[in-house]
């Protein structure tokens, strides 16, 4: 993350425009076991980060990431045929 984005980011902490989660809470939103979570961020497949000891997710990057998993109508076309 470049320098002026992370200040940004730290700046909307602080005024609490940014909701982050903890693995727990971010497993409870996407209704997925924790372990599940965890896995899937160390890899990549969800949006998340760790800053220190504990995981970080951002509630809206993990609500953009359910709605990229919503099939494209080119996908709802194919199957239907």
């Amino acid at each position: 993350m470049a320098r002026t984005q992370r200040s940004l980011f730290y700046r909307l902490l602080r005024t609490n425009k940014v909701k982050t989660l903890t693995l727990n809470e971010a497993a409870t939103l996407l209704k997925m076991h924790p372990q599940t979570v965890l896995q899937r961020a160390r890899c990549g497949d969800i949006p998340a980060a760790k800053p220190g000891k504990c995981w970080l997710f951002i509630e809206e990057d993990l609500i953009d990431w359910i709605r990229s998993q919503y099939p494209t109508s080119r996908q709802k076309v194919s199957a239907a045929t």
